[in-house]
């Protein structure tokens, strides 16, 4: 009976507390539709739990912020004065969603006194839970759009675990038939907030949390002994 009850208690706290996991799939260019065979379509699955994602700047130069001159400021074209054109693919449809335009800091470092604090902004895609499956899309400054799956603006690019930047963030690459020809970012994302409980709770639910808080103080227990 007793293993039975921590084995409940492993599934609530499994189930209470899913942990947000994604995975980065990468299709080989094998020349199908033109793009010759250097290369990969990209796409990012939510595997499980709930996140916020984020394309980062690429910083090649942690001496100087100015002396960074690939960030996304520099090279996306600006839709307003503070946010870029930019945002996630729907591949089910090929539609274009522009990302929400809030921003973050991901990354930062200040080598001295005198350096400058050369830092690396994210960009909010979206929030996308598990099952999800969505890919990116950018402009650069001459207004042309590539994405990150094959569709009626793609052209080509890459995600390359090889590639890093100055902070070792792992860089997506997509280019252009125009001015700049390659932008580079990475991608970030982080756990999404639990949303607050309103209202009357539904049938069972006091009941469950009940249970779960149960098994929660099992696992606790159990970890404790071991």
């Amino acid at each position: 009976m007793k293993n039975k009850l921590l084995f409940l208690a492993s599934f609530f706290c499994l189930s209470v507390f899913a942990a947000f996991q994604y995975e980065i799939v990468t299709e080989p260019y094998t020349n199908a539709h033109g793009e010759g065979t250097q290369g990969n379509y990209f796409h990012i699955h939510v595997t499980s739990g709930s996140g916020t994602f984020y394309i980062v700047d690429k910083i090649n130069n942690l001496m100087s912020m100015p002396g960074n001159n690939e960030v996304l400021a520099k090279v996306a074209k600006e839709s307003t004065v503070t946010t870029l054109e930019y945002g996630y693919v729907d591949l089910a449809t090929d539609t274009l969603f522009p990302g929400t335009g809030n921003t973050i800091i991901t990354n930062h470092y200040k080598h001295g006194k005198w350096q400058d604090l050369v830092y690396q902004t994210g960009y909010e895609v979206g929030t996308f839970s598990a099952g999800e499956t969505f890919g990116l899309w950018v402009a650069n400054l001459s207004g042309t759009i590539n994405t990150s799956t094959y569709g009626p603006y793609s052209y080509r690019g890459s995600y390359n675990e090889d590639s890093t930047d100055a902070f070792g963030t792992i860089l997506a690459q997509l280019e252009y038939t125009t001015s700049p020809t390659a932008i580079f970012f990475g991608i970030a994302a982080y756990e999404a907030e639990a949303p607050a409980v309103s209202g009357q709770p539904l049938p069972g639910t006091l009941a469950s949390l009940a249970l779960a808080a149960g098994a929660m103080g099992l696992c606790r227990r159990k970890r404790k002994k071991n």
